[in-house]
């Protein structure tokens, strides 16, 4: 059976590393291979950017963990164009990484 591909917002894979258990269910599937998380240049942009704020704590080894399972398992997805609709820009980046 192939794995559910799946989008997540940056949000979902921070909480998981500060400890959100929910969250943290969703990194350790992703892992086992049971899901595959799609990314976009964009999106993986914004995740290395909101891991860099010094105010959230995570650990370097953390980090290097995370983007070394997203260069190992994770599909990469290129945006061909840009669809813009949601009332927070940064949520169409999401969008538009789900519906490629």
């Amino acid at each position: 059976m192939k794995p559910v591909r799946v989008v997540c917002d940056t949000n979902i894979l921070i909480s998981a590393l500060l400890g959100s258990s929910t969250n943290r269910k969703v990194l350790e599937i992703f892992e086992s291979g049971q899901i595959t998380l799609l990314f976009s240049k964009e999106t993986l942009s914004e995740l290395a950017e909101v891991l860099r704020r010094p105010q959230l704590g995570i650990r370097i080894s953390e980090i290097q963990s995370l983007f070394r399972a997203v260069q190992e398992k994770a599909e990469k997805i290129r945006i061909e164009r840009m669809v813009w609709c949601c009332r927070d820009s940064k949520d169409d980046i999401v969008l538009n990484t789900a519906y490629f």
